[in-house]
Parts: C-alpha cells; sequence; structure tokens
C-alpha cells in the first residue's frame, strides 16, 4: 500500500513536471488555432470538388441539414450552396493547399510538445519534418473527420438513409450496436500512431498503450458532452445557439488537444520508470534527403567546372 501511495506520489509530481515542461496548455491553444484555420478551407474545398465531379447541390444539401444542428446549418447553408454550385479548380486547390500549411503547423506544435514532455530536442532538418508533417496531416486528419462524423451523427444520417435507400432496419441496429466499440478501437489505434510516429523518441509498445487509451477514453468522454450539448441546446437556443455551439467547439477542440497531450505524459511517465532513460531516434530518411540534396549541389558545381 505505501509502495503504490508513493508510485502515485512520484506519477503527479511527473505529471505537473512535465505539464509546465511541455508548456501543453499553450500547445493545445496553438494547434486549435490552426485547426480552425482548416475548416473554412477544407469547405471550400469539398464545395469546389463536388461541382467538378457533376454532383448537384440539390442533393447535398439535405444531407448536409441532417448532418449539422439547426442553426449552424443556417449559417454554413447558403455558403456551401454558393460553392457547390460555382465550384473552381484553382480555388480547390488553393484551399487544399492553406489546409495543408495550417494542418501541417498544429502536427509541429504537438510533435514540438512532446519533444519537450520527453526531454529531446528534434534532430529532423525541416524538409523532413515538412514533409512527415503535411503526410501525418493528411493521413490522420482524414481518419479524424471521418471518425468524428461517425460517432456524432452517424445515427441521425443512417436514420434518415433508411427509409430513402429501403435499407434493412437491421444495418441500423448494428450500427447501435457497435458503434461505439468501433470508434473506440479506431481513435485507439490513431492515437498509438500518433504517440509512435510523433514524438522524436525511440518508445516500447508497453509505453504507447496506456496513454492511448486514457486519451482515447477521455475523447470518446468529451465527444459524447458535445454532441448531447448540440443535440438538446442548439436547437432550443436558437438566438444563440450558432454562436453558443461555435464555443464549445473550440473548447471541445482545446481540450482535447489537452488530452493527447495528457496521454503522451502518461507514456512518458512509464517509459521513464520502465525503461530509464529515454533514447532519441535515428531519421534516416531526413539523412537520405540531406544526403541527396548534398549530392545534387556537387553535382551543379562539378558541371559548372
Amino acid at each position: 500500500m505505501k509502495k503504490l501511495g508513493c508510485k502515485c506520489k512520484a506519477f503527479f509530481k511527473a505529471v505537473l513536471s512535465k505539464t509546465i515542461q511541455g508548456d501543453i496548455f499553450n500547445t493545445a491553444i496553438i494547434v486549435t488555432y490552426f485547426v480552425l484555420l482548416t475548416i473554412v478551407p477544407i469547405v471550400i474545398f469539398i464545395g469546389n470538388i463536388l461541382p467538378m465531379m457533376h454532383i448537384n447541390a440539390a442533393k447535398i444539401m439535405p444531407y448536409l441539414n441532417v448532418a449539422l444542428p439547426e442553426p449552424i446549418y443556417n449559417f454554413l447553408g447558403p455558403i456551401v450552396r454558393k460553392f457547390l454550385t460555382h465550384g473552381s479548380g484553382g480555388v480547390a486547390s488553393f484551399s487544399m493547399l492553406f489546409t495543408l500549411w495550417a494542418g501541417s503547423r498544429a502536427i509541429n506544435a504537438l510533435k514540438r510538445s512532446m519533444n519537450q514532455i520527453f526531454g529531446v530536442g528534434d534532430s529532423q532538418d525541416f524538409i523532413a519534418t515538412t514533409i512527415l508533417s503535411i503526410l501525418i496531416t493528411i493521413s490522420f486528419g482524414a481518419l479524424l473527420v471521418t471518425v468524428f462524423v461517425i460517432y456524432s451523427f452517424g445515427q441521425i444520417v443512417l436514420e434518415y438513409l433508411t427509409p430513402i435507400f429501403q435499407l434493412p432496419l437491421s444495418y441500423l441496429e448494428i450500427f447501435l450496436k457497435y458503434r461505439w466499440s468501433v470508434t473506440f478501437i479506431i481513435i485507439f489505434i490513431i492515437l498509438c500512431l500518433l504517440y509512435i510516429v510523433l514524438p522524436n523518441v525511440k518508445v516500447h509498445w508497453l509505453s504507447v498503450w496506456p496513454g492511448a487509451l486514457i486519451a482515447s477514453l477521455g475523447w470518446m468522454a468529451l465527444t459524447g458532452i458535445f454532441t448531447i450539448y448540440v443535440k438538446y441546446f442548439a436547437y432550443r437556443v436558437l438566438s444563440y445557439g450558432t454562436l453558443g455551439t461555435f464555443l464549445v467547439l473550440l473548447f471541445w477542440m482545446n481540450y482535447s488537444n489537452l488530452i493527447i497531450l495528457f496521454g503522451a505524459i502518461v507514456n512518458a511517465f512509464i517509459e521513464e520508470q520502465r525503461y530509464g532513460t529515454v533514447v532519441p531516434k535515428e531519421h534516416k530518411f531526413g539523412k537520405k534527403v540531406r544526403q541527396k540534396v548534398h549530392e545534387k549541389h556537387i553535382e551543379k558545381i562539378n558541371n559548372a567546372k
């Protein structure tokens, strides 16, 4: 019992120390800022891509009305409809590039904070870090958006589609039965990959899954609270429902980032307790990029001679 108390005391001390060391509160705000910057470009990108695919706006808007709370739909609906009826490849390309830039900045902020939590520096160069951040942004961004839509609005959308496409009611029952478990597994896998890829540390699996488990449970609980608010409050208080919903979305993003970083703190504590010291990664990809750039530079010098 005394030994358990000592471990708990050491854990809370480590949490406090690494919270300050990783500057997780400021990092969460920074990540939230860049994620918010990606929302409008994503809407613009999708709105400009769909007309190029010859998808009628009249077919999309009813589904958007189902997926979004009424005050948000009333605010975003006319904007989305305009983009759906006037597609532009140039605007779509620009919005996609801006989304990748903002998303990669958010990933870099998470990466920097996790490195500080583990007490290591980032040995990757700028090119390697940028490429890695963009790849992570594309991969995990798509997964997280999909999971959030399924978890928050999947039942509503499926209930709406069932009579239209004459889907068997068993589909809805299966979705309702396994939605939470499937969502949890996907989030858990995503967070495990984040905790392995982002920190500049060779982490062991036994040090990764506890933080991912805690963060997954925390994220699902937070998203559930957000969904309840949207369902029961945003519809009723129409006078300030849109503002209230976006404020809750802002807080949801901020606390989601804090939960992710807290999971990294748990992982760092377990890694240090179980394996002693953390070992920085050897970035072979960055070395190859630098080697290729150096070879090209030498080749240009030789050709100039």
